[in-house]
């Protein structure tokens, strides 16, 4: 959440000449609500299902490249499917930058709301970041490619780097 999947994905997609899939806009067509509608209406195990489907349903594509919400890859099933699917990519950011780049969005973010609903700031927003990072750090680990892009970097020239490394893997 907040990493750059959405933004460094298409235009890596673009630089290799491949689809790009966002798994939360295919849920959010399939479904025909937004993601927090999901979690408040039928909540966050219902949703996990659903994106395991669309996950799944992924696994028969080929030169696509797929952003996932946070949570996705710490679903062993995903991860599995996933990793039978091609290469997987962790996009390394520290919590605190995430933290700046998802407070404007923290109240249509589910999993960065209080409990009263309330759209978590500052320590609050920073802590709850750090402890989803920590809780998904071991399934994260398990991605063929850990990747910090650049602070300050574009999504063109992140998608560059990565397009780079994504060669040599699929080279080797």
């Amino acid at each position: 959440m907040g990493a750059g999947k959405s933004t460094i994905g298409p235009s890596l997609a673009v630089s290799l000449g491949w689809r790009f899939v966002d798994v939360d806009d295919v849920i959010e067509d399939q479904v025909g609500m937004t993601i927090p509608e999901l979690f408040d209406s039928r909540g966050e195990a219902h949703f996990r299902e659903v994106e395991r489907a669309v996950v799944s349903g992924l696994a028969a594509e080929d030169r696509v490249v797929v952003a996932l919400g946070g949570g996705a890859f710490v679903d062993p099933v995903n991860r599995q499917t996933l990793t039978q699917l091609g290469l997987t990519v962790w996009l390394m950011v520290p919590a605190d930058i995430l933290a700046g780049r998802l407070a404007p969005k923290a109240g249509a973010r589910p999993l960065l709301q209080g409990a009263a609903g309330e759209a978590l700031a500052g320590n609050a927003l920073r802590a709850r970041i750090e402890n989803l990072l920590q809780a998904r750090r071991p399934a994260y680990a398990q991605a063929d490619i850990h990747f910090s892009p650049s602070v300050g970097s574009t999504p063109e020239h992140a998608a560059e780097q990565l397009r780079e490394i994504l060669r040599e893997h699929l080279s080797e």
